[in-house]
C-alpha cells in the first residue's frame, strides 16, 4: 500500500482553513496541523469534537478549596 503526505505553508490562515475544508471534502484524512499561533475555527474544520474531559474533572474555584 502506498502513502500518501501533502505538505502546505500558509502565510495567512484563512487559505489554511480553506486548505482543510477542501482536503476533507475529498476526503482525506488530516492528522497534524502546526501552527505558530492558535487558529479560531480549526478544531471544527479539523472535525475534532469537544472534549468530555471538563466534565469529568470540572474546574475548581479558590473558594472551593478549603484550608
Amino acid at each position: 500500500m502506498t502513502k500518501k503526505y501533502i505538505l502546505g505553508l500558509f502565510r495567512d490562515e484563512e487559505p489554511l482553513l480553506h486548505a482543510v475544508h477542501e482536503l476533507r471534502k475529498e476526503g482525506n484524512k488530516i492528522h497534524e496541523v502546526y501552527t505558530p499561533f492558535p487558529v479560531h475555527g480549526l478544531d471544527d474544520a479539523l472535525g475534532y469534537k469537544r472534549s468530555r474531559l471538563p466534565r469529568a474533572f470540572p474546574s475548581r474555584t479558590d473558594s472551593d478549596v478549603r484550608h
